[in-house]
């Protein structure tokens, strides 16, 4: 077997058992600080609703599975507001540059993943009418996105797979390789797009032989 797919195997098989484990650790303390730490081990896998991009449209299925130990961004929304210009142009206008740059350099093999989370859908397996609304709501601003991966999820859900995300922040962006968590932002304005930008270009993953 190649090499590549035997490191993509084992990494896939260390994710599944990662899935299987989530309902042993142990709570949280009640002083612990919710958030993603730099330098940490991502979480693991997750498995939002795809709303549009990739072989898995329309599907449960995680964003992180088939991508091993390739550098990825995952930009979590909360209660996005797209009539909001102030909260949703500078997501808008990360997602584009993310587009732009995984078109333009394949050689990096980076994915990139928004994650929408509402307050008012906390279940999106169970509430399929919600969720059939709050995905058409998604579509409608994929304008000429074709690679960023656009999903949905409830906050309970990647709470359970440890993605314990700051409830004081609206945008939370993951930088992460080799599925150590590489940077992280809390909050998104428009000044903000260009130094998240930088960090993802600033490291791309080496081309592989």
């Amino acid at each position: 077997m190649h090499p590549r797919a035997v490191t993509l195997c084992a990494v896939a098989a260390l994710l599944a058992a990662a899935v299987l484990r989530a309902d042993d650790k142990p709570a949280a303390p009640p002083d612990a600080k919710p958030g993603l730490k730099e330098g940490a081990d991502l979480p693991g896998p997750f498995r939002p609703f795809n709303v549009a991009n990739g072989k898995n449209e329309g599907k449960f299925h995680c964003p992180l599975c088939e991508h091993g130990l390739d550098p990825g961004v995952l930009v979590f929304v909360k209660n996005a507001d797209f009539n909001s210009a102030p909260r949703w142009k500078p997501v808008q206008s990360l997602l584009k540059q993310l587009d732009t740059y995984v078109g333009d350099n394949p050689k990096a093999r980076l994915m990139a993943a928004a994650v929408f989370h509402d307050d008012a859908l906390p279940d999106v397996f169970a509430e399929d009418d919600a969720r059939a609304a709050r995905a058409d709501e998604i579509r409608r601003q994929k304008g000429d996105l074709t690679r960023v991966l656009l999903t949905l999820d409830g906050l309970p859900s990647l709470q359970k797979g440890n993605y314990d995300l700051d409830p004081t922040a609206d945008v939370i962006v993951v930088l992460y390789d080799k599925m150590k968590i590489r940077k992280v932002f809390k909050g998104l304005a428009e000044k903000d797009v260009a130094a998240v930008m930088a960090e993802v270009k600033a490291k791309p993953a080496p081309a592989k032989k």
